[in-house]
């Protein structure tokens, strides 16, 4: 799993929150502030230990926009999923 991969995903996921114009504006924010994050992340140095991860309250958020998604947003709760997986094995 390497950045150009996840980077991908991420464009994905803009361009899948784009096409959903049902998406409240609120969450629309969260998450385009939660995709700044994880580009920030990644340009940061990988953590030596999972406690030194700086994205673990960024995952929390995706998650739970993940499933206020899901309902209404199958698509951008999939994709959203994918991130958090990428994330997850890349040890962010």
């Amino acid at each position: 799993m390497d950045q150009t991969e996840l980077r991908g995903v991420l464009a994905t996921l803009h361009r899948d929150l784009g096409r959903e114009s049902a998406v409240d504006a609120e969450s629309r924010t969260l998450l385009l502030q939660l995709l700044a994050d994880i580009d920030r992340l990644l340009s940061l140095p990988t953590p030596k230990t999972a406690s030194d991860a700086p994205a673990a309250g960024q995952l929390h958020r995706m998650r739970d926009m993940e499933a206020g998604l899901e309902a209404n947003h199958p698509v951008l709760a999939a994709t959203i999923r994918e991130v958090i997986d990428m994330l997850t094995r890349m040890g962010l």
